[in-house]
């Protein structure tokens, strides 16, 4: 498979007009810059870029493969800005145990003030009147190991938001 950084030095090289300027615009060596961009076309078996002491001009594949490259790197920091957001807002499930007292008089304020922070957080409340291994990921499993004694001390329910 070919290195990203690649497709990204050689539509750097591309749209600046030349090795020293993309490797200015990548804080890089130009050796690097050109080095990879020979190594992109070895692996390739073509010629991406003619090069002459003056310019550098994308010959047919060159110019199909920038149309590529760019498609990806743009890909690439969507992905990258998809899953950082990720970090800003919690999402998923989280299942939990709570004890039936707990479950009725603790939990009821805690959760709504807890979803309305966190509205992508699916809850799923176990009530358990024995203690339960939920170290085992995920805690649904943990709790199916132990289902005879969980099936009749145990209920579940998932919680949500009220509308």
């Amino acid at each position: 498979m070919l290195d990203l950084n690649d497709f990204l030095y050689f539509v750097r090289v591309v749209d600046t007009g030349g090795i020293s300027a993309a490797a200015t615009a990548l804080q890089r060596a130009a050796s690097t810059v050109s080095y990879r961009i020979q190594q992109l076309e070895c692996e390739l078996g073509l010629t991406l870029l003619a090069r002459t002491t003056r310019s550098i001009v994308m010959t047919h594949a060159g110019e199909e493969f920038y149309r590529y490259a760019t498609s990806m790197l743009e890909r690439a920091n969507e992905a990258e800005m998809v899953m950082r957001s990720r970090c800003k807002e919690p999402t998923g499930t989280v299942h939990y145990a709570v004890a039936p007292a707990v479950a009725q008089f603790a939990m009821p304020g805690m959760l709504l003030s807890f979803l309305s922070q966190y509205p992508k957080v699916q809850l799923v409340q176990h009530v358990v009147d024995s203690q339960a291994d939920i170290v085992a990921p995920p805690f649904p499993r943990g709790a199916a190991a132990h289902k005879r004694d969980l099936a009749r001390r145990s209920r579940s329910r998932a919680v949500s938001k009220p509308s």
